[in-house]
């Protein structure tokens, strides 16, 4: 008799590659999204070597075939290349990735239930009753949680955990620009390159290659600097909906901006910016002590990526490791099966603790102003 479905909840890097990986070992899984299956992250994320190189083997692909066909440049022959240098760490081998390609690649031939929002997890020694919004109900001996910061299998399963917000004010933009504009006001200085940076006093601007299309070229830019006391922008309670509530306060802090370079002259231009989709970012970040992991295992409950080990969007490896998270879980189950589990958190745990402390620090030493030489 062949063994149940494993059940992932999320279809995002974690859950996604953990249920290819375990595809390619012949154990079968079900996924659960509650987004639909039209959604689609159109923008890059730097991707480590360390990272892709083990799905080289489970895609059947070599690198060069990776590249073209997720690299956000790829449809103009580009690799993703990184411009030198850029803030936090970027490994030999590193290059900017299309997410929403990506994921389409690691999607194919899994079993995902889309529009599956969980509601709750009940877990007891004995069994895991999975509740979906829709009124199906799944029961079963483990369940894997990969279902991002806002895990509710995490809030299900242990309330008390929760990542904390970071003192930083963050805003992202989006804007599509011409081919023709492109090539004037940007490529110049993208100079073959997916992100360039720069900093101005304690803030960071960043402009990002997300994609190209028949119709021009998708970027993607950040503006982030520490909260000051009584900021009105550093909204670190704000409700996940309240994303996209952007304060006249921001548009009045970029006017302020004084002779920036260029691009970022024109692209951090407060009366363009207005015009694109901006939401605000909280950096979030979070681990749950060693026993609380051992807790959740031992009722069969088992998180990984961002909803175990959240780190910031700027300066952490979130995506980077939720990839690693299900290589290697998918590694110990066809192995193990869900035996000796806490082998598993015990080896992973040192690794995802060094992460979330070098994301913090690699924040604050983006924004941490460079002194002048004497």
């Amino acid at each position: 008799m062949s063994s149940p479905p494993i059940t992932i909840v999320g279809a995002g890097l974690a859950g996604l590659t953990l249920g290819r990986c375990l595809k390619a070992r012949g154990v079968s899984t079900q996924l659960l999204e509650r987004a639909s299956s039209t959604l689609i992250y159109n923008y890059g994320i730097t991707l480590h070597q360390w990272t892709y190189q083990p799905l080289l083997n489970v895609l059947n692909m070599d690198e060069s075939l990776f590249r073209s066909k997720v690299a956000v440049d790829a449809s103009q022959g580009g690799t993703g290349a990184l411009s030198r240098p850029l803030e936090g760490s970027v490994s030999s081998g590193a290059f900017r990735c299309h997410r929403g390609r990506l994921e389409a690649m690691l999607r194919e031939g899994l079993d995902i239930k889309w529009e599956h929002p969980v509601e709750s997890v009940e877990a007891s020694s004995q069994n895991i009753k999975t509740s979906v919004q829709n009124g199906d109900s799944i029961n079963s001996d483990t369940i894997v949680g990969s279902d991002g910061v806002h895990s509710q299998v995490r809030k299900s399963s242990a309330s008390w955990i929760e990542p904390k917000v970071l003192p930083y004010v963050v805003f992202h933009g989006t804007r599509k620009m011409a081919v023709d504009e492109y090539q004037y006001v940007l490529a110049p200085y993208m100079k073959g390159c997916a992100v360039i940076q720069s900093r101005h006093e304690d803030a960071m601007l960043e402009i990002a290659i997300n994609d190209y299309d028949e119709t021009g070229i998708h970027i993607g830019y950040t503006y982030s600097r520490p909260a000051h006391q009584n900021d009105s922008l550093h909204k670190p309670d704000r409700p996940i909906s309240g994303a996209s509530d952007i304060p006249e306060d921001f548009y009045v802090e970029l006017g302020g901006l004084k002779a920036l370079e260029e691009p970022f002259a024109q692209i951090f231009s407060a009366s363009k910016v207005r015009h694109d989709r901006i939401s605000h970012w909280l950096m979030r970040s979070s681990l749950p002590k060693e026993d609380d992991i051992k807790n959740l295992t031992a009722r069969g409950v088992l998180l990984i990526g961002d909803a175990i080990h959240a780190m910031p969007i700027l300066g952490g490896e979130g995506g980077n490791m939720a990839i690693r998270d299900g290589i290697n879980l998918a590694e110990h189950l066809a192995e193990h099966g869900f035996s000796c589990i806490r082998y598993f958190y015990e080896g992973r745990y040192p690794i995802w603790r060094q992460a979330v402390e070098n994301s913090e620090k690699t924040l604050s030493d983006m924004h941490t102003p460079v002194k002048p030489l004497l």
